[in-house]
């Protein structure tokens, strides 16, 4: 969730009409997200508006962005997957902009809602649907000169600032760093038994990586909308990168034979996803999350809104995926042998 800026909501409507040429009248903070967005309105119609905040954050997002806006366009125009946000271009036709000091992007406003409960019913779907992106992959090749992160290499980025952080989740003494230390520590073998797993499983997919594609690489139900002809959105591509289909496959994995069923449909090729490469995504985002959240925590930078935020976010979600990440991949092992799809 983010905090919105401190802005001049009257001049950034002043100053995106002039640069777009549209009429707009009305500004109202979307806080969902990791990045400040607006929901932006007027005669000229109804959009979405993100706004890069020069941090730490704000400026890899932007480096990524710069990649993200032509991928969208190839999507659109080789009719890949149209359902994707299309960027709104400048009057002088550029994508991106400077607007009271922030880097700022527009895109059409999808009316269109996140699955949100529908999620697990709509995997064959969006199955399909990663198995168009990943089979269109030398195209999209063809019309742009990189993605928003490099090729996959199998690291483990986090793990350096990880183990720093968690040593110092000892130190300090604000109220939330203290409320995620108790939340934690009782916790303590069970994080160090799945990293250790994350390292195992580190070497076996450096080994076993075959073709890599084009990669949404986030499509959670919180990135998948529905709209009101009941097509599916794929929206926030800023982590789109090449690596093995496994990388999309492994967060639907709920509905495996169903959603394999589908992609191979859409592929037009047999596909058998790897066990070991699907269970190091599994076990690599779990840890990756924490280590997200286990930083904010300890960011003096941030407001304490944002810290006791990464406190909720442990306790309703990274917390209970830790829990069941190994029965999961128990799962997974039971779904992928010999005799299943």
């Amino acid at each position: 969730m983010s905090v919105e800026p401190a802005l001049d909501r009257m001049a950034m409507l002043a100053a995106l009409g002039h640069t777009y040429g549209l009429t707009l009248d009305r500004l109202t903070f979307i806080p969902d997200g990791t990045t400040p967005a607006y929901r932006v309105e007027g005669q000229s119609g109804r959009y979405f508006l993100k706004v890069l905040i020069d941090t730490s954050y704000g400026g890899p997002l932007l480096d990524r962005l710069r990649a993200e806006l032509p991928l969208l366009r190839s999507l659109v125009k080789r009719d890949i997957l149209p359902n994707v946000p299309h960027p709104v271009s400048t009057l002088g036709g550029d994508d991106l902009t400077q607007i009271g000091g922030h880097w700022v992007v527009l895109y059409r406003w999808i009316e269109a809602e996140t699955l949100s409960a529908s999620w697990e019913a709509s995997l064959p779907e969006l199955g399909a649907l990663l198995g168009r992106l990943h089979a269109a992959t030398p195209l999209i090749l063809e019309d742009i000169s990189r993605l928003p992160m490099p090729p996959e290499t199998f690291d483990l980025p986090f793990e350096r600032q990880f183990l720093l952080d968690w040593k110092r989740l000892h130190e300090e003494t604000h109220p939330a760093v203290q409320a995620f230390r108790d939340l934690l520590t009782p916790l303590e073998p069970l994080v160090f038994s799945v990293l250790n797993h994350a390292q195992a499983l580190q070497e076996h997919a450096r080994g076993h990586a075959g073709t890599q594609v084009v990669c949404h690489t986030d499509a959670h139900g919180g990135n998948v909308m529905r709209d009101q002809t009941g097509a599916l959105w794929i929206i926030d591509w800023e982590t789109a990168r090449l690596a093995p289909p496994e990388h999309d496959l492994w967060m639907v994995h709920a509905r495996l034979p169903e959603v394999l069923a589908a992609y191979r449909e859409a592929t037009q090729r047999p596909f058998r996803p790897d066990l070991g490469l699907m269970s190091f995504y599994m076990v690599r985002r779990v840890l990756e999350d924490l280590a997200v959240d286990l930083n904010a925590v300890l960011n003096a930078q941030f407001t304490d809104e944002r810290r006791w935020e990464s406190h909720r976010l442990l306790d309703g979600w990274i917390i209970p995926s830790l829990r069941r990440v190994e029965a999961e991949i128990a799962h997974l092992t039971r779904v992928l042998s010999p005799t299943g799809p």
